[in-house]
């Protein structure tokens, strides 16, 4: 998938922030890598497909390889994970344990490597992070509404919208 660009600012002297945003299915990982440079901002999503013919151990070893080789060729200081919303009672399909699960191999590959700060939540998180009310990140989930000028938002599915935003969130 191509870059999207928003905000263009001329600059050699400014540093560039980069994060990455995960969002877990269940048979897809969307990564987002958004990169900041001063009012620049760029992002690209792509999936890591999950390989189903493996036992759960060896998928998770499969994802945290997978990811961490992401993390180093990146170079992403920062990262977002958009969890799902709370569980109703009743207890959680196998789809839903896995995605726990993968979540969970996330937390602990973010937190043990290079990352100087991450965030994990859900749809509140993401509102707080950025700054705009709960009705308004649902808009931008779901396409319904433009986010940063960029003509591409509303191409994405709104799991890789929830990617970019969850990274764009983890941002300082």
């Amino acid at each position: 998938m191509p870059v999207q660009m928003a905000a263009i600012q001329d600059s050699e002297s400014i540093s560039e922030s980069v994060a990455l945003g995960f969002r877990v299915e269940t048979k897809v990982i969307r990564i987002a890598v958004v990169r900041r440079r001063g009012q620049e901002l760029a992002y690209e999503v792509m999936p890591l497909n999950l390989p189903l013919a493996l036992e759960d151990p060896q998928q998770l070893t499969y994802v945290r390889s997978n990811l961490l080789d992401v993390m180093r060729e990146a170079g992403a200081r920062f990262a977002g994970i958009r969890t799902g919303e709370h569980v109703s009672r009743g207890g959680l399909k196998a789809s839903g344990r896995r995605r726990i699960m993968i979540e969970g191999v996330l937390m602990e590959l973010i937190a043990s490597g290079s990352a100087e700060s991450y965030v994990i939540g859900a749809k509140a998180t993401l509102a707080s992070r950025l700054n705009v009310t709960h009705d308004e990140i649902g808009k931008l989930i779901e396409g319904t509404s433009s986010w940063l000028g960029s003509d591409g938002w509303v191409d994405l599915k709104s799991n890789e919208r929830e990617a970019v935003l969850i990274a764009a969130a983890s941002l300082p």
